[in-house]
């Protein structure tokens, strides 16, 4: 998905009496032809803009696709496409913690038992650490120190500084619902050293699910609220940028077998 299809999108809501410009090429069109709901919403509304040019949105797009739909759409593209992931718990045999985090994360109870596919290592950019074990932040390098906050294990923070006993990390958490969007929450303070990591083992597991889900349905975990739906491996909506290499990888192992 395209930083102009965004902003296109974001006009439409705010300025609902703004005139269409043909900003929605044909390029953008061909871009956004893949399955899911929300896909078929976007190539609706950019065929109809190539169409009427000249409309008024709140008369053209809007018997297409009312404001409150597009409201929820952006929304959704701002937090992006994921795939179900999660973390090992301390002293949690892998096979165990893939099994748990996808009932959670995709609230299917009924899976069936799953198998590795593949177990890959990845470093992580310089400045982003993983948090490995659940930590108390402290406000200076020193565990007499005021412990204010904690970050549990698998948060990944951004690292200002790594020494021989304590490392200042940050974790924040922007706002999808400002544009820009805003920072909404913010842990900063001193972790210590060994509870941070950049190298980490990716495992991945193949769940062959044969039950019956609706075309979408919503999962509240992580203190956050996801909305899943299926899709072929060949024709997935564009993937967050931290995992879009996933996508390769699993669609390598299950060639494979």
């Amino acid at each position: 998905m395209t930083d102009t299809l965004v902003d296109l999108l974001i006009d439409m809501i705010h300025h609902v009496g703004f005139k269409a410009e043909q900003r929605a090429t044909k390029e953008l069109v061909d871009e956004i032809t893949r399955v899911a709901n929300k896909m078929g919403i976007l190539r609706r509304m950019a065929e109809t803009a190539l169409d009427h040019p000249d409309g008024i949105i709140k008369e053209v797009l809007f018997p297409v696709v009312d404001q409150h739909t597009l409201q929820k759409v952006v929304v959704d593209l701002r937090a992006g496409f994921q795939l179900p992931a999660g973390t090992v718990e301390a002293n949690e045999p892998h096979a165990d913690a893939a099994a748990r985090e996808a009932r959670e994360e995709t609230g299917l109870l009924d899976l069936p038992p799953g198998r590795i596919l593949s177990a890959v290592q990845e470093t992580l950019p310089d400045d982003h650490f993983l948090i490995t074990s659940t930590t108390r932040v402290y406000s200076r390098p020193d565990l007499t120190s005021f412990d204010w906050a904690s970050i549990r294990n698998g948060i990944l923070v951004r690292v200002h500084h790594v020494g021989p006993a304590f490392a200042h990390v940050t974790y924040a958490e922007r706002d999808p619902h400002t544009e820009p969007a805003a920072v909404s929450f913010q842990i900063t303070g001193w972790v210590p050293t060994g509870v941070i990591a950049r190298q980490v083992t990716r495992s991945f597991y193949h769940f062959p699910y044969h039950g019956q889900t609706p075309a979408t349905w919503s999962v509240d975990t992580d203190n956050h609220r996801f909305r899943l739906f299926w899709a072929p491996l060949d024709q997935l909506p564009p993937i967050v940028a931290p995992q879009h290499w996933w996508v390769d990888i699993l669609t390598q192992c299950l060639a494979s077998t």
